[in-house]
């Protein structure tokens, strides 16, 4: 017999009918307990991993450069501290018929030598932080191959950075050596 429709019935004390309240209170429990563990077991993982990104050719160089780059090599990108400061090198390789193309695109700036300065501190700064970071990291150590006597009026360059950060804190910086044919990216985030 069905005791739910005896209208005289009482449920024995201590076992009360669960209520569609109860329901959803418990559903909601299961669901904060369940976040409670889930973020920080994702923060400290992100915190902590140190992961070490693809060394391709990155997505905002690909709107900066020529394409036709014949090779590119010494292509670091790393995050360390999980997800706080990152740094990133790339040298790009192209036939000497592409240099007209670096003078020709908007982008792109010959260097004067009112620029030679201003492209030497960014790669000097730029040392100072692979340095740190090398330190920090000597197993995925970062070389850098370009060098401050390599800026000359002949050479080209592009340097992006935000008005939200000090000025080395967060930069692009794209110099196309017209001697080597090659396409230096820098790049630091802290």
């Amino acid at each position: 017999m069905n005791n739910f429709n005896n209208p005289h019935y009482q449920p024995p004390q201590g076992a009360p009918f669960p209520t569609s309240v109860d329901r959803k209170n418990k559903k909601l429990r299961v669901w904060l307990i369940a976040v409670c563990i889930l973020l920080p077991v994702m923060f400290f993982a992100g915190l902590f991993s140190g992961i070490k990104l693809d060394a391709t050719v990155s997505d905002n160089s690909l709107k900066y450069m020529p394409k036709g780059y014949k090779n590119y090599s010494d292509c670091i990108e790393d995050e360390w501290c999980g997800f706080q400061s990152a740094i990133g090198y790339y040298e790009y390789r192209y036939d000497e018929s592409f240099d007209s193309d670096f003078k020709n695109n908007g982008y792109y700036h010959t260097v004067t030598d009112e620029d030679i300065a201003e492209i030497c501190a960014f790669i000097t700064e730029f040392e100072k932080a692979r340095s740190t970071h090398n330190e920090s990291f000597s197993k995925d150590a970062i070389h850098c191959n370009l060098d401050t006597a390599a800026v000359d009026t002949q050479d080209y360059y592009f340097i992006e950075f935000s008005d939200r950060y000090r000025k080395f804190d967060f930069y692009y910086v794209y110099f196309y050596d017209t001697q080597s044919h090659t396409l230096f990216e820098l790049w630091y985030d802290e």
